[in-house]
């Protein structure tokens, strides 16, 4: 089990912390003067990380709630979680902030700061929000708080189906496996294992649910549930028989546990019980939050951040955003020409994982400019499991034609494997993205056919038969060569069961591409303004300045490269910069700096008066 202590805050990066002893062994008596004066400005400041300095131009966009005037006098914070969704990160939660800045002196108080949690109910089951993250409570009876995440939350329409031979593999090494099932007799042997280790096993009948226990909350009782589901039914086949369960959920088993109160969570917070419903963190006593002009501080750790213009007018909670690093960089670029030659294989932060992408440019130092002559992108097609795929804009798609110079691109949306299943019966349509579904029309156990139907917002589009061990496919005109020859789906007829009320057919390796084809016409100028492009030989796309286009890097600040894909930040002297990781997992950078082209955020960067900087990397200046 995890307990927060010492480790525990240094495992949330609450560093940074400054507290008058330690000031007091860097400053030296021959500063004593200075000393006094700073010791007036700068008493004990509670959790305070100094992120970066904003620019001086307008940053109210990336406040998720912003107050003015606040330099002029006291200004109350009373957000709540219903009310400023933006200010806190899980939706839905119980979460509140209050606290009161002193405008003079610019300060936060240990006697006006609280954040509290509360617990809340859904689906029975009770729920609190904790750094961030959603979490069940397994026990709170005494002041002492076990939480667990929940990492598997099934609804009834979420089936299963478990023979004897096929373990269900699950979280944290956890797996359900099917000993025996007595079809007549309507009982399944189950048994849950860890690591390959027998935790514990039941006969259960269909219709009620299993439980699986382990003791969570240090009681030394084995009574809170780790794994429940319904066993719906069992059905007899041909080789073997089986059970499909639903709703099936799971928590973990690495609990947190908080035992309040506690100082050592956060240095300079304490952390106690709020009556018996929700936990609250306070400023510790004589703790105080001096606030940065034109800057930014974390409260709580990194649960808050709180930026101030330079002026100390204007401020707020910033949006939750993540913080800006380098996936690759160079040193000493403004002292002459930098050349910039990276591939997906040796910068795989830089580019998508696994894709045969490649980015080329090189930088006049002097003048901080990447010229059309010398920057290029490129992407190859590359082949998995028999399919061509390119990525292209930070996404894969597969290359349904490519034949021309015109490029046909469609987003694999399902990738299945042989070993995913789905239970198809004659009244339960399985359905799929962009409105697709398909249904089962017939099944002739004796003969082992399936009569399937593929549908598209409630209309037929294409129907089949297929037996036992053939792929079924569906095909479209998706390259625009008026044949229906470009596969949308398909997807293998395992085998067919007889069951207990109807008859069953389960298929595997389901797979599924867009009908939403991207379509690139080469040679291309108006993809991205100011860019152009272009097939490479015939194995891949590239994109290159157009002629006469270049790209003004921004001292202290971040430009983007075709449109979105790339952000190049440099620090203030011009003399660090590069790449910057991507980290959002959709592909979409989070604070971007957008040109001042009006037209499109995607133009090439030619005037950067205009230029807005949200949130430096930390050596920023």
């Amino acid at each position: 089990m995890i307990e927060f202590n010492q480790d525990k805050y240094k495992l949330y990066r609450c560093l940074n912390y400054f507290k008058p002893e330690r000031i007091l062994i860097v400053f030296t008596v021959i500063f004593f003067t200075l000393l006094t004066v700073s010791a007036q400005a700068n008493n004990t400041q509670a959790g305070i990380d100094v992120e970066v300095s904003f620019n001086e131009i307008g940053i109210s966009e990336h406040y998720a709630y912003m107050q003015k005037n606040i330099g002029r006098g006291d200004t109350t914070w009373n957000l709540t979680a219903a009310d400023y969704p933006d200010v806190f990160c899980c939706e839905g939660s119980m979460e509140s902030l209050d606290f009161v800045i002193n405008g003079p002196f610019l300060t936060i108080n240990d006697s006006n700061f609280v954040y509290r949690t509360l617990a809340y109910e859904r689906d029975g089951c009770p729920f609190i929000v904790w750094l961030g993250d959603n979490y069940t409570i397994v026990d709170n009876e005494t002041e002492d708080w076990y939480l667990s995440e929940l990492i598997i939350n099934e609804n009834i329409n979420d089936a299963h189906l478990l023979t004897a031979d096929e373990p269900l593999l699950l979280p944290e090494g956890f797996a359900i496996t099917v000993v025996e099932i007595d079809v007549d007799g309507e009982e399944v042997w189950i048994s849950i294992s860890q690591d390959g280790e027998e935790k514990y096993s039941s006969v259960r009948g269909v219709g009620e649910e299993f439980i699986y226990m382990e003791d969570l909350n240090e009681n030394n009782n084995e009574d809170n549930w780790v794994l429940r589901f319904n066993i719906e039914t069992v059905f007899q086949g041909m080789n073997s028989n089986i059970v499909k369960i639903n709703e099936l959920t799971m928590r973990s088993t690495d609990v947190v546990t908080i035992k309040t109160p506690d100082k050592d969570i956060f240095d300079g917070y304490i952390v106690t019980e709020f009556g018996t419903s929700g936990l609250q963190i306070k400023l510790d006593t004589g703790e105080k939050i001096e606030l940065k002009r034109g800057g930014v501080v974390n409260l709580i750790c990194k649960m808050f951040r709180f930026g101030l213009d330079i002026d100390g007018d204007v401020g707020g909670i910033l949006k939750n955003t993540n913080y800006w690093d380098y996936a690759y960089m160079q040193n000493n670029i403004i002292e002459g020409d930098t050349i910039w030659n990276l591939t997906a294989a040796d910068y795989p932060d830089v580019f998508y994982e696994g894709s045969m992408e490649s980015l080329d440019f090189v930088i006049n130092g002097p003048f901080l400019t990447i010229n059309d002559s010398n920057f290029v992108y490129r992407t190859l097609a590359y082949e998995r499991d028999g399919c061509p795929f390119i990525v292209w804009l930070g996404e894969k798609y597969t290359i349904v034609d490519n034949e021309t110079e015109d490029w046909y691109l469609s987003e694999l949306i399902i990738n299945e494997s042989i070993n995913d299943a789905h239970l198809l019966t004659a009244d339960e349509p399985l359905l799929l993205p962009e409105g697709f579904a398909i249904t089962v029309v017939e099944i002739d156990v004796d003969s082992g056919e399936v009569w399937i139907s593929i549908s598209q917002d409630g209309e037929e589009k294409y129907s089949s038969v297929r037996g036992e061990g053939e792929e079924f496919i569906y095909m479209e005109d998706l390259n625009e060569n008026n044949n229906e020859d470009n596969w949308v789906l398909r997807f293998n007829i395992e085998t067919v069961f007889q069951g207990m009320n109807s008859n069953i057919v389960k298929i595997n390796g389901l797979t599924m591409r867009s009908t939403d084809v991207v379509t690139i016409k080469t040679p291309d100028k108006d993809i991205f303004d100011g860019y152009i492009v272009t097939e490479f030989d015939t194995s891949g796309l590239q994109i290159k300045l157009d002629t006469g286009e270049e790209i003004e890097l921004i001292r202290g600040g971040v430009v983007n490269l075709i449109c979105e894909m790339f952000r190049f930040g440099l620090d203030i002297d011009g003399d660090v910069g590069g790449i910057l990781k991507n980290t959002n997992t959709q592909g979409i950078w989070n604070d971007v700096a957008y040109s001042p082209d009006t037209n499109t955020t995607c133009g090439v960067v030619t005037n950067l008066s205009e230029f807005v900087v949200v949130e430096p990397v930390q050596n920023f200046k």
